[in-house]
């Protein structure tokens, strides 16, 4: 599915959620937090082949996780549920490997759109759940210093996954409409990428309309 597909869906499910009438408030949300990618593997993987290549001892470091931020927009559909539309982007992840008189350095940075349903029935008190799907873009920078010289390319990819996640919310103060909530995010393959899960942790306001 490509991004206007998701767009044009998205505004079906806007136009199919007005059709319930006053079933709650609309609500804008901000969050933002801390994203934790599993590089490790590919880190040691790439080492390896450098150190194959070169015929080097490689060595290497690589970052466990960067900051994430994500705007939203919840539409209510009944007391329980409601469709939650966001954009999503993180700081860049980077790896560094290292040989005699050169080094390495590789970085990612992800951003896209989601939506998703979110169960949160009364009886919760203020837990809820939710589950959707993604469109993600995976931007990459490469670059080998050679003799104090640098090399640089640049590459992305692109896909769509699904993401499941949860966290619970509770009112700011006297506002009843102002809301704070913690959650939690898993996104399946961020741009397509077999190694591209992240979890998502984040602190988040909302404010309903």
């Amino acid at each position: 599915m490509n991004l206007k597909k998701i767009l044009v869906a998205s505004l079906v499910s806007l136009g199919t959620v007005s059709a319930f009438g006053q079933q709650g408030s609309m609500s804008f949300g901000v969050e933002g937090g801390w994203a934790s990618i599993d590089q490790e593997s590919r880190a040691r993987s790439n080492a390896q082949f450098i150190a194959n290549t070169s015929g080097s001892t490689t060595t290497f470091t690589y970052d466990k996780g960067t900051f994430a931020g994500r705007l939203f927009l919840g539409m209510p559909v009944s007391k329980d549920f409601e469709v939650e539309f966001g954009y999503f982007m993180t700081g860049s992840l980077d790896s560094t490997y290292r040989i005699a008189g050169a080094s390495a350095t590789e970085s990612y940075t992800a951003s896209g759109f989601d939506a998703s349903v979110v169960v949160k029935p009364e009886s919760f008190n203020g837990l809820f759940f939710k589950a959707g799907m993604h469109r993600s873009e995976v931007d990459g920078e490469a670059s080998v210093t050679i003799g104090g010289t640098r090399y640089a390319i640049t590459d992305s990819v692109s896909g769509s996954s699904w993401l499941v996640g949860g966290g619970y919310a509770w009112q700011v103060g006297a506002d009843k409409d102002l809301l704070a909530r913690v959650a939690y995010t898993f996104y399946n393959k961020l741009g397509g990428l077999t190694d591209g899960d992240a979890s998502i942790f984040t602190f988040g306001l909302i404010k309903r309309f």
